[in-house]
Protein backbone atom coordinates (compact mmCIF):
# COMPACT_ATOMS: atom_id res chain seq x y z
CA UNK A 1 0.00 0.00 0.00
CA UNK A 2 1.36 3.49 -1.02
CA UNK A 3 2.47 6.11 1.59
CA UNK A 4 -0.66 8.35 1.07
CA UNK A 5 -3.31 5.81 0.82
CA UNK A 6 -2.50 5.10 4.65
CA UNK A 7 -1.99 9.22 5.91
CA UNK A 8 -3.92 11.63 7.78
CA UNK A 9 -5.27 13.25 4.35
CA UNK A 10 -8.59 13.32 3.40
CA UNK A 11 -11.64 15.29 0.84
CA UNK A 12 -15.02 14.99 2.64
CA UNK A 13 -17.61 17.23 3.44
CA UNK A 14 -16.32 19.58 6.62
CA UNK A 15 -12.83 21.04 7.18
CA UNK A 16 -11.40 19.78 10.41
CA UNK A 17 -8.45 18.57 11.81
CA UNK A 18 -7.97 14.89 12.09
CA UNK A 19 -5.93 13.93 14.80
CA UNK A 20 -4.02 16.07 17.88
CA UNK A 21 -0.78 17.41 17.53
CA UNK A 22 0.62 14.59 20.05
CA UNK A 23 -1.47 11.65 18.27
CA UNK A 24 0.49 13.20 14.75
CA UNK A 25 3.94 13.44 16.27
CA UNK A 26 3.35 9.89 17.25
CA UNK A 27 1.97 8.81 13.70
CA UNK A 28 4.76 10.46 11.94
CA UNK A 29 7.35 9.23 14.38
CA UNK A 30 6.00 5.46 13.69
CA UNK A 31 6.34 6.42 9.69
CA UNK A 32 9.85 7.20 9.67
CA UNK A 33 10.80 4.44 11.66
CA UNK A 34 9.42 1.74 9.54
CA UNK A 35 9.85 4.00 6.47
CA UNK A 36 12.08 1.69 3.69
CA UNK A 37 14.37 4.69 3.49
CA UNK A 38 17.11 5.47 5.82
CA UNK A 39 18.63 8.87 5.44
CA UNK A 40 20.08 10.76 7.73
CA UNK A 41 19.53 14.67 8.15
CA UNK A 42 20.54 17.93 9.61
CA UNK A 43 18.39 20.48 10.90
CA UNK A 44 18.86 24.07 10.58
CA UNK A 45 17.39 27.04 11.40
CA UNK A 46 17.19 29.01 8.36
CA UNK A 47 17.73 32.68 9.93
CA UNK A 48 20.72 31.63 11.90
CA UNK A 49 22.71 29.62 8.86
CA UNK A 50 26.04 30.84 7.93
CA UNK A 51 26.63 32.43 4.60
CA UNK A 52 29.41 29.36 2.93
CA UNK A 53 26.11 26.88 3.92
CA UNK A 54 23.41 29.15 2.80
CA UNK A 55 25.70 29.35 -0.40
CA UNK A 56 25.75 25.33 -0.91
CA UNK A 57 21.58 25.20 -0.12
CA UNK A 58 21.42 27.62 -2.96
CA UNK A 59 23.28 25.63 -5.44
CA UNK A 60 21.53 22.41 -4.40
CA UNK A 61 18.35 24.18 -5.25
CA UNK A 62 19.44 25.95 -8.52
CA UNK A 63 21.28 22.88 -9.92
CA UNK A 64 18.52 20.36 -9.16
CA UNK A 65 15.10 22.38 -8.82
CA UNK A 66 13.85 21.52 -12.48
CA UNK A 67 10.67 21.28 -14.20
CA UNK A 68 9.59 18.94 -16.35
CA UNK A 69 9.93 21.08 -19.74
CA UNK A 70 13.35 21.67 -19.45
CA UNK A 71 13.36 24.66 -17.56
CA UNK A 72 15.26 25.32 -14.71
CA UNK A 73 14.21 27.79 -12.03
CA UNK A 74 17.20 29.91 -10.65
CA UNK A 75 16.56 31.29 -7.04
CA UNK A 76 18.74 34.21 -5.96
CA UNK A 77 20.34 33.97 -2.37
CA UNK A 78 18.02 37.04 -1.21
CA UNK A 79 15.41 35.79 -2.62
CA UNK A 80 15.80 32.28 -1.00
CA UNK A 81 16.70 34.41 2.11
CA UNK A 82 13.39 35.82 2.70
CA UNK A 83 12.14 32.32 1.94
CA UNK A 84 14.36 31.26 4.94
CA UNK A 85 13.18 33.56 7.73
CA UNK A 86 11.31 31.69 10.71
CA UNK A 87 11.92 27.95 8.79
CA UNK A 88 13.21 24.68 9.32
CA UNK A 89 15.64 23.68 6.34
CA UNK A 90 16.68 20.45 6.68
CA UNK A 91 19.65 18.84 4.67
CA UNK A 92 19.75 15.00 4.09
CA UNK A 93 22.34 12.64 3.52
CA UNK A 94 22.86 8.62 2.93
CA UNK A 95 24.01 7.09 6.27
CA UNK A 96 27.46 7.72 6.88
CA UNK A 97 28.57 10.97 4.38
CA UNK A 98 27.33 14.04 5.32
CA UNK A 99 28.54 16.07 2.89
CA UNK A 100 27.16 13.99 0.25
CA UNK A 101 23.52 15.98 0.03
CA UNK A 102 20.79 14.14 -1.68
CA UNK A 103 18.32 16.33 -0.84
CA UNK A 104 16.62 19.42 0.70
CA UNK A 105 13.57 20.17 2.62
CA UNK A 106 12.58 23.69 3.79
CA UNK A 107 9.86 24.66 5.27
CA UNK A 108 8.01 27.77 7.23
CA UNK A 109 5.47 27.78 9.86
CA UNK A 110 2.57 30.02 8.92
CA UNK A 111 -1.06 30.47 10.21
CA UNK A 112 -3.30 29.48 7.54
CA UNK A 113 -7.05 30.58 7.55
CA UNK A 114 -9.18 27.92 6.78
CA UNK A 115 -12.90 28.67 6.48
CA UNK A 116 -12.86 31.14 9.25
CA UNK A 117 -10.78 29.42 11.59
CA UNK A 118 -6.68 29.96 11.77
CA UNK A 119 -4.48 27.14 12.03
CA UNK A 120 -1.21 26.90 13.06
CA UNK A 121 0.57 24.45 9.88
CA UNK A 122 4.38 23.77 8.37
CA UNK A 123 4.16 25.18 4.87
CA UNK A 124 6.40 23.54 2.57
CA UNK A 125 8.09 26.05 0.38
CA UNK A 126 10.77 23.90 -1.06
CA UNK A 127 11.56 20.04 -1.90
CA UNK A 128 14.45 19.66 -3.77
CA UNK A 129 16.04 15.80 -4.59
CA UNK A 130 18.67 14.89 -6.83
CA UNK A 131 18.17 13.08 -10.13
CA UNK A 132 19.04 9.98 -9.25
CA UNK A 133 16.65 10.04 -6.12
CA UNK A 134 13.68 11.71 -7.71
CA UNK A 135 11.51 8.88 -9.09
CA UNK A 136 11.89 7.06 -5.53
CA UNK A 137 9.10 8.35 -3.56
CA UNK A 138 11.14 9.84 -1.32
CA UNK A 139 9.40 12.98 -0.66
CA UNK A 140 6.14 12.02 1.06
CA UNK A 141 9.52 10.87 3.56
CA UNK A 142 10.74 13.94 3.50
CA UNK A 143 7.66 15.62 4.33
CA UNK A 144 6.88 13.43 7.43
CA UNK A 145 10.92 14.37 8.68
CA UNK A 146 10.09 17.86 8.27
CA UNK A 147 6.06 17.64 10.09
CA UNK A 148 7.91 15.85 13.22
CA UNK A 149 11.22 18.13 13.76
CA UNK A 150 8.31 21.61 13.12
CA UNK A 151 6.54 19.77 15.85
CA UNK A 152 9.28 19.34 18.12
CA UNK A 153 11.36 22.73 17.11
CA UNK A 154 7.94 24.81 17.57
CA UNK A 155 6.58 23.00 20.37
CA UNK A 156 4.69 26.20 21.55
CA UNK A 157 2.94 27.18 18.08
CA UNK A 158 1.00 23.53 18.51
CA UNK A 159 1.69 22.77 14.92
CA UNK A 160 -1.38 20.34 13.90
CA UNK A 161 -0.92 20.31 10.02
CA UNK A 162 1.43 20.34 7.23
CA UNK A 163 0.49 21.50 3.71
CA UNK A 164 1.89 21.25 0.32
CA UNK A 165 1.73 20.96 -3.25
CA UNK A 166 2.94 18.93 -6.27
CA UNK A 167 2.83 18.69 -9.82
CA UNK A 168 2.03 14.97 -9.96
CA UNK A 169 -1.08 13.26 -8.77
CA UNK A 170 -0.48 11.54 -5.88
CA UNK A 171 -2.52 8.20 -4.52
CA UNK A 172 -4.40 10.65 -1.71
CA UNK A 173 -7.03 13.41 -2.68
CA UNK A 174 -6.13 17.09 -3.10
CA UNK A 175 -8.34 19.73 -3.19
CA UNK A 176 -7.79 21.49 -5.55
CA UNK A 177 -6.03 21.98 -8.70
CA UNK A 178 -4.02 25.59 -10.36
CA UNK A 179 -2.08 26.55 -12.97
CA UNK A 180 -0.25 29.57 -13.38
CA UNK A 181 -0.80 32.02 -15.87
CA UNK A 182 1.47 34.52 -17.89
CA UNK A 183 1.41 38.24 -19.16
CA UNK A 184 4.21 39.10 -22.00
CA UNK A 185 6.27 41.99 -21.76
CA UNK A 186 9.22 41.40 -23.25
CA UNK A 187 8.57 39.42 -26.66
CA UNK A 188 11.40 39.01 -28.15
CA UNK A 189 13.54 37.71 -24.82
CA UNK A 190 10.87 34.74 -24.48
CA UNK A 191 11.14 34.04 -28.12
CA UNK A 192 15.12 33.65 -28.15
CA UNK A 193 14.69 31.80 -24.81
CA UNK A 194 12.23 29.35 -26.45
CA UNK A 195 9.72 30.41 -23.48
CA UNK A 196 7.07 31.06 -26.91
CA UNK A 197 7.53 29.95 -30.17
CA UNK A 198 8.32 31.43 -33.64
CA UNK A 199 7.07 33.55 -35.54
CA UNK A 200 7.34 36.72 -33.23
CA UNK A 201 4.15 38.50 -35.32
CA UNK A 202 1.22 37.17 -33.48
CA UNK A 203 2.81 37.65 -30.02
CA UNK A 204 3.59 41.17 -30.98
CA UNK A 205 0.26 42.19 -32.25
CA UNK A 206 -1.51 40.54 -29.22
CA UNK A 207 0.56 41.50 -26.17
CA UNK A 208 3.19 43.99 -27.51
CA UNK A 209 0.90 47.34 -26.34
CA UNK A 210 1.34 48.76 -22.60
CA UNK A 211 -0.80 51.68 -21.28
CA UNK A 212 -0.05 52.52 -17.92
CA UNK A 213 -4.07 53.64 -17.16
CA UNK A 214 -3.88 54.62 -13.32
CA UNK A 215 -1.17 56.19 -11.16
CA UNK A 216 1.40 53.84 -9.62
CA UNK A 217 3.94 54.29 -6.67
CA UNK A 218 6.83 51.66 -7.41
CA UNK A 219 9.38 50.46 -4.79
CA UNK A 220 11.84 47.98 -3.67
CA UNK A 221 14.02 47.05 -0.90
CA UNK A 222 12.80 49.77 0.82
CA UNK A 223 12.02 49.74 4.92
CA UNK A 224 8.38 50.85 5.11
CA UNK A 225 6.71 50.74 8.35
CA UNK A 226 3.93 52.59 7.48
CA UNK A 227 3.02 50.63 4.65
CA UNK A 228 3.34 47.29 6.51
CA UNK A 229 0.87 48.62 8.91
CA UNK A 230 -1.75 49.55 6.55
CA UNK A 231 -1.16 46.47 4.31
CA UNK A 232 -0.86 43.94 7.20
CA UNK A 233 -4.91 45.09 8.11
CA UNK A 234 -5.95 45.67 4.71
CA UNK A 235 -4.95 42.48 3.19
CA UNK A 236 -6.19 40.34 5.97
CA UNK A 237 -9.72 42.28 5.49
CA UNK A 238 -9.29 41.65 1.78
CA UNK A 239 -8.29 37.60 2.38
CA UNK A 240 -10.73 36.91 4.29
CA UNK A 241 -13.76 38.43 1.82
CA UNK A 242 -11.73 36.79 -1.23
CA UNK A 243 -10.92 33.17 0.45
CA UNK A 244 -11.25 30.17 1.90
CA UNK A 245 -7.85 29.29 2.15
CA UNK A 246 -5.06 31.54 2.44
CA UNK A 247 -1.57 32.20 4.47
CA UNK A 248 -2.43 34.89 7.24
CA UNK A 249 0.78 37.39 6.77
CA UNK A 250 2.18 39.18 9.88
CA UNK A 251 3.34 42.67 10.36
CA UNK A 252 7.17 40.89 10.50
CA UNK A 253 6.50 38.73 7.20
CA UNK A 254 5.26 41.79 5.51
CA UNK A 255 8.27 44.22 6.54
CA UNK A 256 10.53 41.85 5.81
CA UNK A 257 9.26 41.63 1.93
CA UNK A 258 9.21 45.18 1.61
CA UNK A 259 12.80 45.79 2.42
CA UNK A 260 13.66 42.18 0.12
CA UNK A 261 15.49 43.58 -2.70
CA UNK A 262 13.77 40.16 -4.86
CA UNK A 263 10.56 41.88 -4.40
CA UNK A 264 8.59 44.66 -6.70
CA UNK A 265 6.34 46.51 -4.98
CA UNK A 266 2.93 48.18 -7.06
CA UNK A 267 0.66 50.82 -4.29
CA UNK A 268 -2.41 52.01 -5.74
CA UNK A 269 -4.06 55.35 -4.22
CA UNK A 270 -7.06 57.54 -4.34
CA UNK A 271 -7.26 61.31 -3.94
CA UNK A 272 -6.77 61.46 -0.40
CA UNK A 273 -3.59 58.90 -0.23
CA UNK A 274 -5.38 55.89 1.11
CA UNK A 275 -4.42 52.19 0.00
CA UNK A 276 -6.88 50.96 -2.23
CA UNK A 277 -4.74 48.26 -3.84
CA UNK A 278 -1.38 46.50 -4.05
CA UNK A 279 0.45 43.67 -5.68
CA UNK A 280 3.91 42.84 -5.59
CA UNK A 281 5.93 40.36 -7.79
CA UNK A 282 9.34 38.92 -7.28
CA UNK A 283 11.37 37.61 -10.17
CA UNK A 284 13.15 34.73 -10.57
CA UNK A 285 15.40 33.71 -13.76
CA UNK A 286 13.76 30.68 -15.61
CA UNK A 287 16.85 28.77 -17.96
CA UNK A 288 16.01 26.88 -20.79
CA UNK A 289 18.56 23.95 -21.10
CA UNK A 290 17.68 23.31 -25.09
CA UNK A 291 18.31 27.21 -25.91
CA UNK A 292 20.69 28.17 -23.21
CA UNK A 293 18.99 31.38 -22.19
CA UNK A 294 17.18 32.35 -20.15
CA UNK A 295 14.26 35.04 -18.89
CA UNK A 296 12.94 36.92 -16.07
CA UNK A 297 9.66 35.61 -14.99
CA UNK A 298 7.88 38.06 -12.29
CA UNK A 299 5.84 35.71 -9.97
CA UNK A 300 3.08 38.07 -8.78
CA UNK A 301 2.92 37.06 -4.63
CA UNK A 302 0.78 38.93 -2.77
CA UNK A 303 -2.42 40.81 -4.34
CA UNK A 304 -4.69 42.82 -2.40
CA UNK A 305 -7.79 44.83 -4.67
CA UNK A 306 -10.58 47.07 -3.91
CA UNK A 307 -12.43 44.75 -5.92
CA UNK A 308 -12.46 42.03 -8.14
CA UNK A 309 -14.37 42.98 -11.07
CA UNK A 310 -12.53 42.21 -14.20
CA UNK A 311 -11.99 45.60 -15.30
CA UNK A 312 -10.76 46.92 -12.56
CA UNK A 313 -8.65 43.80 -12.63
CA UNK A 314 -7.73 44.17 -15.93
CA UNK A 315 -6.71 47.72 -15.21
CA UNK A 316 -4.34 47.01 -12.54
CA UNK A 317 -2.34 44.22 -14.20
CA UNK A 318 -2.15 46.39 -17.46
CA UNK A 319 -0.80 49.22 -15.36
CA UNK A 320 1.91 47.16 -14.60
CA UNK A 321 2.75 45.20 -17.03
CA UNK A 322 3.28 48.71 -18.69
CA UNK A 323 5.56 49.71 -15.82
CA UNK A 324 7.49 46.17 -15.91
CA UNK A 325 8.24 47.38 -19.75
CA UNK A 326 9.02 50.48 -19.53
CA UNK A 327 11.87 50.01 -16.52
CA UNK A 328 12.58 46.46 -17.84
CA UNK A 329 11.82 44.39 -14.63
CA UNK A 330 10.89 41.52 -16.03
CA UNK A 331 10.35 39.69 -19.28
CA UNK A 332 6.59 38.39 -18.23
CA UNK A 333 4.58 38.12 -14.97
CA UNK A 334 2.80 35.06 -13.57
CA UNK A 335 -0.44 34.56 -11.64
CA UNK A 336 -1.81 31.36 -9.93
CA UNK A 337 -5.23 30.80 -11.09
CA UNK A 338 -7.34 33.28 -8.76
CA UNK A 339 -10.18 35.84 -9.32
CA UNK A 340 -11.23 33.73 -11.97
CA UNK A 341 -8.19 34.24 -13.92
CA UNK A 342 -8.73 31.09 -15.91
CA UNK A 343 -12.05 32.14 -17.53
CA UNK A 344 -11.10 35.61 -18.62
CA UNK A 345 -7.71 35.28 -18.83
CA UNK A 346 -7.86 36.30 -23.05
CA UNK A 347 -9.37 39.65 -21.35
CA UNK A 348 -6.21 40.11 -19.17
CA UNK A 349 -3.79 39.38 -21.62
CA UNK A 350 -2.70 35.94 -19.74
CA UNK A 351 -1.62 32.94 -21.61
CA UNK A 352 -2.41 29.83 -19.98
CA UNK A 353 0.75 27.56 -18.63
CA UNK A 354 0.85 23.74 -19.38
CA UNK A 355 1.56 22.91 -16.04
CA UNK A 356 -0.80 22.12 -13.10
CA UNK A 357 -0.26 21.88 -9.39
CA UNK A 358 -2.30 19.87 -7.10
CA UNK A 359 -2.84 20.80 -3.09
CA UNK A 360 -2.80 18.69 -0.20
CA UNK A 361 -3.35 19.05 3.36
CA UNK A 362 -1.63 16.53 5.52
CA UNK A 363 -3.58 15.95 8.80
CA UNK A 364 -6.71 17.69 7.84
CA UNK A 365 -10.00 17.41 6.14
CA UNK A 366 -10.37 19.52 3.70
CA UNK A 367 -13.37 20.09 0.93
CA UNK A 368 -12.69 20.82 -2.46
CA UNK A 369 -11.93 24.41 -3.16
CA UNK A 370 -12.68 26.60 -6.26
CA UNK A 371 -9.98 28.24 -7.84
CA UNK A 372 -10.64 31.51 -6.65
CA UNK A 373 -11.00 30.87 -3.43
CA UNK A 374 -7.82 29.15 -3.07
CA UNK A 375 -5.17 32.12 -2.13
CA UNK A 376 -2.18 30.43 -1.52
CA UNK A 377 0.61 31.40 -3.74
CA UNK A 378 2.80 28.95 -5.00
CA UNK A 379 6.56 29.98 -5.02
Amino acid sequence: MSFWNKQPVGVVDSISQIMDTKDLLLKVNSEIESSRFKLEYKVFYGENIAIGLRHSILAFINDNYIRSDDMKLLYTEELLSYFMIDSLVIQFYPKGKPDTVAGIIIGKNTDLYIDGNIYNTVEVDFICLTSKLRRMGLAPYMIGVLTRESIVHYDERNICAACHTAAKEIPSPSYGKKQLFHRPVNIRNLVRAGFLSEPIQPYVSLYNSFTELLPVKYSCGSPNPELAKELEAKLYEYSKKTYTIFDKKTHADISHMLENKSFHNFEFRDRSGNLTDFINLYNIDIYNDVTRMAFKDGRIYVICLSNNEPEHVYQIMETIAAYCHREKITDIFSICDILHIGEYHAQLKFIPGGGFLNYYMFNMNMTPIENHRNGLMTI
